[in-house]
């Protein structure tokens, strides 16, 4: 039996109270009591059969079941890596050759239609289908054409002036219709060569208008030619917007020439910039003798608004004019 003793000052005179408490008698350090711990009870055997059974061992294989290793053939690894590397080089090839064939390489090479023995109409033959290819020709582009007409020349001031009748025989309208006039010596070279422009700059096709050209002090020349330069179809032009003529007369300046004025009203509904007034002199078979032309007074009209205009009759003209012929365009702001 083991003593007890204090746990603070080791003396053995432990005085016990109730409730299993201890108190020291000498440091009077007081304990609590301390629970009893039963004895471990000894193992029971299991009845026989009853117990664990033991886990099933593998059979451990033999040590000569599997032959022992042979050492590698360096000759039959490097064989068979080049057959390998021969074998992606082909199929690659094959690869890029059809990739970069294209899917047909001539009417030879296209599938022949088939028609499905389920889909094929009652009396249809079993000959492949026919397939049809119709040629359908590109529009014909419209003709720009002109010609002179009624042409007449004559040399006021020594100026040499051809004046005639430029008309528009295409289908389609020419933009600032031309001319060309070519003098040539008795050998047939070339001595002088000058263009003339028409005031009017949209020529629809059917109409005319006057076209002039003029060579200041003309060389010696036996023979003049004048022609129609090649006529331009509208490309980026616009066409130019009709003015209203109001009223208009016709005086003379004092300097032997005539003068046109008049107003011009803007009925287009928008807004027009560069209003041009062509003034025509007309013979009294009413072929042009002269052509002039000159622009409003105001450069800007408003929809409704009026502008005045006056036009200097030119000098250079190879006849009398007994009337006028006075029209004016303008174009849209």
């Amino acid at each position: 039996m083991q003593s007890l003793k204090c746990g603070q000052c080791g003396s053995p005179d432990i005085e016990f109270l109730p409730g299993g408490f201890g108190r020291c008698r000498n440091c009077k350090t007081t304990y609590a009591p301390q629970a009893a711990h039963p004895a471990p009870m000894p193992p029971v055997p299991m009845p026989p059969g009853h117990g664990p059974q033991p886990f099933p061992q593998s059979p451990q294989p033999s040590p000569m079941a599997y032959p022992p290793a042979r050492p590698a053939n360096a000759a039959g690894c490097i064989i068979g890596l080049l057959f390998v590397f021969g074998l992606m080089a082909a199929g690659a090839a094959y690869f890029l050759f059809v990739g970069s064939r294209p899917t047909f390489m001539g009417p030879e090479d296209a599938p022949t239609p088939r028609i499905s023995p389920s889909t094929k109409p009652a009396g249809a033959s079993n000959q492949p289908a026919t397939v049809q290819v119709k040629d359908i020709p590109a529009p014909k582009a419209k003709r720009s054409e002109a010609e002179l007409r009624d042409v007449r020349s004559a040399t006021p001031h020594g100026i040499l002036v051809y004046v005639a009748r430029y008309m528009n025989t295409g289908e389609t309208p020419i933009v600032r219709p031309s001319a060309v006039l070519s003098l040539f010596d008795a050998s047939g070279k070339r001595v002088a060569e000058q263009a003339g422009y028409a005031h009017v700059e949209w020529l629809a096709p059917g109409q005319w208008c006057a076209v002039s050209c003029t060579i200041a002090k003309p060389p010696e020349h036996a023979r003049a030619e004048l022609k129609v330069a090649k006529p331009r179809a509208p490309e980026y032009e616009t066409q130019p917007l009709p003015m209203v003529l109001v009223e208009w007369g016709v005086d003379n300046n004092g300097f032997g020439t005539d003068r046109v004025t008049g107003t011009l009203r803007n009925e287009t509904g928008k807004a027009v910039r560069f209003a041009r007034i062509v003034v025509t002199g007309l013979d009294s078979a009413g072929l042009p003798v002269s052509d002039s032309y000159a622009f409003a007074s105001e450069d800007e009209i408003a929809p409704g608004a009026e502008s005045g205009f006056q036009v200097l009759v030119t000098s250079l003209k190879v006849g009398e004019p007994v009337r006028y012929q006075v029209q004016s365009w303008a174009m849209a702001k």
